[in-house]
């Protein structure tokens, strides 16, 4: 009975060996179609549990460098994909084993150099796009960054780190040409300043020269009017003398001409009055020349009268000498007028010109 149980037993199993073999090989080429490799590889691990037969070798083989190329696909290690797919298409076995294999080694290598492709197209285009960001032609790298990210695949790793580096690179773009054009703006604000306040230089220096001008035109005006009144008083104490002298010769003259009938006494006397006047003008005009050295103005005392003869007692009001005109100081009497109290640039206002004797200490206005 034992012996009978134990024949059940063996035929059975062989009856059910087969068919968890086909079932398995089936499930493995299912899944091979479904691009499913590694779950594929597993079941024709198990039907060879069951049964090594070559047709499972095959599949197991081909199940595993396709496995492998499809890891290497997804990496971005395309040379290396198509390198196993390609080992696959080499393997032995028969005909509808190797259609099987064949197809997917077939679409792994064709995505591997698709892909591939891809990749070197977007890292040239990377690369033209940096150049043109190094030369700050933003709107040029921006559409190629652009270009480059479009239409590519996401579920590949290496396709999608080129696609986040193509995105940071236009996010980078972006920023850049903001910070480029914000710097632009200030330059040219500031050249603007520049240009405004070079252009309002130039302008305070032209009205300044022509205040100067001005100035100096009214200054040799009034020097010239001075000139010519210190002329024409000089010219009439010319005439004066020459009007003195002439009667002084009419005078005498006169008194040549008197009666000779006069004694000789009155000759010896009039001699002598004659010769007493002239020896006391000669000590008159010695008297006078020592008290001009002795009482001689110096330019500081000429101011100094100028000040206490306008009652000047403040820092506004300048008075200066400024030049000699025969016996008299001429003195300058001005004040400094600030135009632009950042740069104390300004100008002089005349008050008036005062002249001063310098033995006589008489102070008149040089003007009139």
């Amino acid at each position: 009975m034992k012996k009978l149980l134990i024949v059940g037993c063996v035929l059975l199993l062989t009856a059910c060996t087969p068919k968890e073999y086909s079932l398995n090989i089936r499930a493995g080429q299912e899944q091979l179609q479904e691009k499913n490799f590694a779950a594929a590889l597993t079941s024709f691990e198990k039907a060879q549990n069951k049964k090594t037969t070559e047709e499972v070798k095959v599949f197991i083989k081909a199940a595993h460098l396709l496995n492998e190329s499809a890891e290497a696909l997804q990496e971005g290690k395309f040379d290396q994909s198509i390198q196993k797919a390609e080992k696959v298409q080499a393997i032995d076995g028969k005909e509808d084993i190797k259609n099987t294999i064949n197809t997917q080694a077939e679409r792994l290598i064709s995505e591997s150099q698709n892909l591939s492709n891809q990749q070197k197209a977007m890292e040239e285009e990377l690369a033209k796009g940096k150049k043109m960001l190094e030369k700050q032609q933003f709107g040029e790298a921006y559409a190629i960054f652009e270009k480059a990210k479009q239409n590519r695949e996401t579920d590949n790793q290496a396709i999608a780190v080129l696609s986040k580096k193509l995105t940071d690179l236009m996010d980078k773009t972006t920023n850049a040409k903001k910070v480029y054009e914000e710097k632009i703006a200030k330059e040219k604000a500031e050249k603007q300043k520049q240009e405004a306040l070079r252009l309002a230089a130039e302008k305070r220096a032209q009205e300044e020269a022509i205040r100067l001008a001005e100035e100096q035109k009214q200054k040799q005006q009034a020097a010239e009017r001075l000139a010519a009144a210190q002329k024409e008083k000089k010219e009439k104490e010319r005439t004066t003398m020459v009007q003195q002298k002439k009667q002084t010769a009419e005078t005498s003259s006169i008194e040549v001409q008197q009666p000779e009938q006069k004694t000789a006494s009155s000759s010896t006397v009039q001699q002598k009055t004659t010769t007493v006047p002239h020896e006391s003008n000669q000590e008159e005009n010695t008297k006078q020349a020592e008290e001009k050295q002795t009482t001689e103005l110096t330019s500081s005392q000429a101011v100094q009268l100028v000040k206490n003869h306008l009652n000047i007692n403040n820092d506004k009001m300048h008075v200066e000498y400024d030049h000699m005109d025969g016996d008299n100081y001429i003195i300058h009497v001005f004040e400094v007028v600030i135009d632009d109290p950042k740069t104390n640039v300004g100008h002089t206002a005349t008050y008036g010109w005062y002249g001063v004797n310098k033995y006589t200490k008489k102070i008149y206005d040089a003007f009139n």
